[in-house]
């Protein structure tokens, strides 16, 4: 199994996990992150993953203030119940969070940067797995990353965090309110995904759709829509954007 964000890549190699930076292409810049029991990274950026015992670990680079320094730290994660049926982590440095559906539902934890983890922003650092308000029970998958996240609940999808400046919620909406919201006109979903702000869904007809970001043509189909992203030195910024969900063309 292999997984990779914006600082690096990981492989599972005889249970053990390995990452890299790339800064270099000898054997010396791969770091051993977890020596054994490895049985699979969670989805996204590879910040957590399942070990062979059934429990979790996580790990996440953090500034040590008495040593004057960064180091790599790894958790084991508790107060998840049973099976780990979906898990998705994101990180960058010290912020990290993450959602995973056990066999009580769907619960998260991490920083609070963005909210994430279904509260208002505020900064809050390594909160516990907790449940997301309206999806306690019933969710079948979970994607997550550094803004936003996503989860299917009934074949719907449903997001929350972030500031929605991108439409990344599929909810029609200019901007968050600060609560998990349900994407517009999309029924039937088995998978989802997301990315720096735009969000994506498998639908059980095996149909892909996207919304949120298209200023590269993220949402694989034409932009109706201009979101504007706050600009703190100029006008804001306008970027084109799906606010609700598209086909991606070239899939039939």
């Amino acid at each position: 199994m292999i997984g990779t964000n914006q600082g690096y890549a990981c492989a599972v190699v005889s249970g053990a996990l390995k990452c890299w930076d790339g800064s270099s292409l000898t054997p010396g810049s791969v770091t051993e992150i977890i020596p054994s029991g490895v049985d699979r990274l969670s989805s996204g950026d590879p910040q957590c993953a399942i070990t062979s015992s059934g429990g979790l670990k996580c790990w996440s680079i953090e500034y040590q203030q008495q040593e004057k320094r960064s180091r790599l730290v790894v958790q084991d994660i508790s107060g998840l119940k049973g099976e780990i049926r979906s898990l998705s982590a994101a990180g960058f440095d010290e912020e990290h969070f993450a959602c995973a559906v056990d066999s009580e539902g769907l619960k998260c934890w991490g920083n609070n940067f963005a909210g994430p983890l279904g509260r208002r922003p505020g900064g809050v650092r390594n909160l516990a797995p907790a449940p997301i308000a309206g999806l306690e029970t019933g969710v079948i998958a979970v994607a997550t990353e550094l803004n936003h996240s996503c989860a299917i609940k009934d074949g719907k999808v449903f997001c929350w965090g972030g500031h929605n400046f991108l439409g990344e919620l599929g909810d029609a909406t200019p901007q968050a309110l600060g609560d998990t919201v349900e994407v517009t006109g999309l029924a039937n979903a088995s998978q989802v995904a997301v990315g720096p702000g735009y969000s994506c869904a498998l639908t059980r007809d095996s149909r892909v759709f996207c919304w949120g970001n298209n200023e590269s043509g993220q949402t694989g189909n034409v932009s109706h829509d201009v979101c504007k992203e706050p600009n703190r030195h100029a006008d804001a910024i306008e970027i084109p954007c799906n606010r609700h969900p598209v086909e991606v063309r070239g899939l039939q």
